[in-house]
C-alpha cells in the first residue's frame, strides 16, 4: 500500500491549490505543514536539498521505501504533479 504526504505551508496559495486539486481528483493524502512538523519537513527537504512546497512524498509501505517529489525540479505545475500521483499510487 502506498500513501501520499503532501508537504504544505498555510502561507503558500499554491499548496492550498494543490490540496484542492487532490480533494476533486478524491485522491487521499496526509496533509504535513512544514512548520508544525519541523522535524519531518527538515529529513524531505534533506534528502531532496530543496526546500520548496508543495512537495510531496510517496511511501510504500511493503517495502518502506518512498520517492520526494519537489516543484520546478520533479514537476513544473500542479496538474503534472497530480498526474505523478496519478500513475504512482
Amino acid at each position: 500500500m502506498k500513501k501520499l504526504y503532501v508537504f504544505t505551508s498555510s502561507s503558500c496559495a499554491l499548496c492550498a491549490m494543490f490540496k484542492q486539486m487532490l480533494n476533486q481528483e478524491s485522491i487521499p493524502f496526509n496533509d504535513i505543514d512544514v512548520v508544525k512538523n519541523h522535524s519531518f519537513w527538515k529529513e524531505i527537504s534533506n534528502q531532496t536539498g530543496e526546500n520548496l512546497v508543495p512537495t510531496f512524498f510517496i511511501h510504500d509501505e511493503t517495502d518502506n521505501s518512498g520517492l520526494a517529489y519537489v516543484p520546478n525540479r520533479d514537476f513544473m505545475d500542479l496538474e503534472q504533479g497530480i498526474k505523478i500521483i496519478k500513475e504512482q499510487i
